[in-house]
């Protein structure tokens, strides 16, 4: 009776671990799974602040775009012309075409050798 005694002891510390055993891998388990559910919120706490960043850079270049093209308007004669007049009180001159009246010469002026 005490070998089956000892067998019985022996089962008993057998359950016991086993039970012990799958306590410890249900709270790796666990705790592998918390890890993961950490790392994914992190992963896309990032992502979305990544796309923010990029919506926000695609908005800037489409500004600094606008911008650009505002200053070349600025930089053009037409648009440069009227804040000249008014800073420096100077107005482009008129350019006027002189025609003459068609004259008749005389035979002897073109014909004139010396």
């Amino acid at each position: 009776m005490e070998i089956f005694g000892r067998q019985t002891k022996q089962i008993g510390f057998a359950k016991v671990m086993n039970r012990q055993l799958v306590f410890i891998l249900a709270l790796l388990l666990v705790a592998f799974v918390a890890a993961q559910f950490v790392v994914l919120a992190t992963v896309g706490s990032k992502g979305a602040e990544i796309t923010g960043i990029r919506l926000e850079m695609d908005d800037l270049r489409i500004s600094n775009e606008y911008l650009r093209s505002e200053i070349d308007k600025a930089k053009t004669l037409a648009e440069i012309e009227p804040e000249i007049s008014e800073v420096f009180d100077i107005y482009p001159t008129s350019v006027q075409k002189v025609v003459a009246p068609s004259a008749q010469i005389p035979s002897d002026v073109v014909s004139y050798n010396p």
